[in-house]
């Protein structure tokens, strides 16, 4: 009875441990992704999970100047967002499968309450958020590709 008490234990030991290796492993497996945009470098977080998707920056108090995050989506379709737990004004700029420019958010404001607008855009399948008129500098607009390797 002993030795199977001991096999046991051993069993637990080591799925508790199996299992503390894959919830960091996951919590850790944040992707990011260099990409340039009117030459200018921007250092953006991929968001491909629905819980990434979900979380977004929700909660960022500052984001540094050119950094951001890139939603990517398996097709192409219009995309619905919102500011929703959004602590600073964002810039959101919509690229379709062919890595072009089909729509931009300038300076969409955070929102606090229940009740936030949402934006649909145009048919896109990446999203990327950067710090509010980061856009309007860089003089991005419709039609702008923009290169990067997923």
């Amino acid at each position: 009875m002993k030795n199977l008490t001991t096999i046991f234990f051993v069993i637990v030991l080591v799925i508790f441990a199996v299992l503390l290796i894959y919830l960091y492993a996951n919590k850790n497996s944040i992707e990011n992704i260099n990409i340039s945009i009117k030459n200018q470098t921007f250092y953006l977080q991929k968001a491909v999970t629905i819980n990434e998707k979900e979380k977004g920056l929700m909660n960022i108090e500052k984001l540094e100047e050119y950094n951001g995050m890139i939603f990517i989506f398996d097709d192409e379709q219009p995309r619905s967002f919102w500011m929703k737990n959004t602590l600073i004004p964002l810039d959101q700029i919509f690229i379709n499968k062919n890595k072009v420019v089909v729509d931009i958010i300038h300076n969409f404001r955070p929102c606090i309450s229940y009740d936030c607008p949402s934006y649909l855009s145009k048919p896109a399948m990446y999203v990327i958020e950067i710090n509010a008129g980061l856009a309007e500098k860089l003089e991005l607009k419709e039609g702008d590709e923009i290169e990067f390797e997923i």
